[in-house]
């Protein structure tokens, strides 16, 4: 019997936090933008839970911060062609951080498997100008949730593309509609989603 992963988060105290570390994203220049992604990762991750049992981040802010600060600066140098490794890499860091009842959670997949497909998906999105986005979006995410394995057991994802592509379909539409202002929830809502189609496979 597959186990589902429960979010136990709120918007409201995300929404605080983050609307915060945007002011301060904003202010600082975007010195401050690092850790605004790093603490809404981090959100997301520590408010998981299997079976009552929380998921631990462990991932410490400078350790991703001068890593992830290397690849972006090698990205700039390359003109965007280690782009896709710096976002392979931050996906893996954050997974690969990640312990339950003292098992860490392993990441399965390969960089050249990720970046072959996604590198097909861009291609797409381009020649639909931009039609195919929320699918290269939808499969990126589903790609690195369904390659976690927890103690041996592996992590399945649940959700299906139609289903998240019509709700944010019509969060895009809303966010438009209140000049930006439904943005956070919207945010908010996509990475949940992602999030609550988890279960571990006994």
């Amino acid at each position: 019997m597959s186990k589902k992963i429960a979010f136990t988060g709120s918007f409201w105290e995300y929404f605080i936090f983050s609307i915060g570390l945007i002011a301060l994203s904003s202010i600082t220049c975007g010195i401050a933008l690092p850790y605004w992604i790093y603490w809404s990762v981090k959100y997301f991750f520590s408010k998981l839970e299997i079976d009552g049992k929380r998921i631990v981040f462990t991932g410490g802010f400078w350790e991703y911060f001068l890593i992830s600060l290397g690849l972006l600066l090698l990205t700039v140098i390359t003109l965007g062609l280690a782009l896709p490794y710096l976002i392979y890499w931050s996906a893996k860091y954050f997974f690969s951080k990640l312990e339950i009842d003292g098992n860490r959670v392993v990441f399965t997949g390969g960089f050249w498997e990720y970046f072959l497909i996604s590198l097909g998906l861009l291609l797409l999105t381009v020649i639909t100008l931009g039609l195919a986005l929320p699918y290269l979006i939808y499969w990126s995410a589903k790609y690195f949730f369904s390659k976690l394995e927890i103690d041996g057991k592996r992590i399945v994802f649940t959700g299906d593309f139609w289903e998240y592509f019509l709700t944010s379909l019509g969060l895009l539409i809303l966010t438009s509609i209140t000049f930006g202002l439904a943005q956070p929830y919207w945010s908010y809502w996509s990475l949940k989603y992602f999030f609550t189609k988890m279960e571990v496979q006994d």
